[in-house]
């Protein structure tokens, strides 16, 4: 009786030479774990070529405006924001920075764990995959969960 050995093929968006250390059954996985990271560095980018990560501020007056110029020039603008009554605004513009920062962040580690995975450093890759896993998932449920509550304490 022959056996015949079944092994998963690669799908075929990273070049062959590259998945020779994944052993055979997990290339088609780690090429769709590839996928989906692609994905969300494509949705990241569509994010901020729309630019929606901006806040927009209307000045309810000239005197508004030009009180927020005064306290934005020796001071950052977040405070200036807070302290010409627009605290919402200046919320809004945290957590607008804190998740894109999050967001790369942990695309970066992703991307350097597959990297690390086919080069057969599956410790530094694990290493890698702690963060995004660990932290940063734990903030972003947490901003999703209760943005008021993370921004309170942040």
């Amino acid at each position: 009786m022959v056996k015949s050995r079944s092994k998963a093929t690669a799908i075929g968006n990273i070049p062959r030479n590259r998945l020779k250390n994944i052993p055979p059954k997990l290339r088609a996985s780690h090429e769709y774990c590839y996928f989906l990271h692609d994905q969300c560095v494509h949705v990241l980018k569509e994010y901020l070529a729309a630019e929606a990560n901006l806040v927009t501020v209307k000045f309810k007056s000239k005197i508004n405006a030009a009180q927020f110029q005064k306290i934005a020039a020796s001071e950052d603008t977040i405070a200036a924001l807070r302290k010409t009554g627009y605290s919402k605004e200046a919320k809004r513009v945290i957590l607008n920075q804190i998740t894109i920062a999050m967001v790369s962040d942990c695309l970066h580690h992703i991307y350097e764990a597959l990297r690390c995975f086919e080069k057969r450093k599956s410790v530094v890759a694990f290493n890698l995959l702690r963060k995004p896993l660990k932290d940063n998932l734990i903030y972003l449920t947490w901003m999703l969960g209760d943005e008021d509550d993370f921004y309170r304490n942040s």
